[in-house]
């Protein structure tokens, strides 16, 4: 069986890439806190509420006619619906921080301390 100048190239391109993968090519490192650039926070709501602006200034630019104007439609609806959901979601799953409460400790332990008090 003799190998072709492509199945060559590609088996070196192949063992090239398993190897760098194995180092990982300074992928796996410890990252510093950055909040600069896109990562402040302040940066992100702006970011966000230029795009709902861009959604609901695009809807009533094209109306509901167009497919232009039907995607931007249906951009408003799922930003609404995923911003009522996430809110949902937030007070559904959200337990109150040791800070936030009078009892010393929160959690099965502090439940089983009180049921080991009461029993005697």
């Amino acid at each position: 069986m003799k190998l072709t100048t492509a199945t060559w190239r590609i088996a070196a391109i192949t063992l090239t890439l398993a190897a760098s993968t194995v180092q990982a090519g300074g992928i796996d490192h410890r990252v510093t806190y950055d909040n600069s650039g896109i990562w402040n926070h302040s940066v992100e709501l702006a970011v966000m509420d230029t795009m709902i602006v861009g959604e609901i200034g695009c809807g009533l630019w094209e109306g509901g006619e167009t497919l232009l104007g039907k995607t931007c439609w249906q951009a408003i609806d799922s930003s609404a619906v995923s911003a009522v959901f996430a809110q949902a979601g937030k007070f559904i799953f959200t337990r109150s921080r040791p800070s936030q409460t009078d009892i010393p400790a929160c959690g099965s332990r502090a439940r089983t301390v009180r049921a080991s008090q009461a029993v005697r």
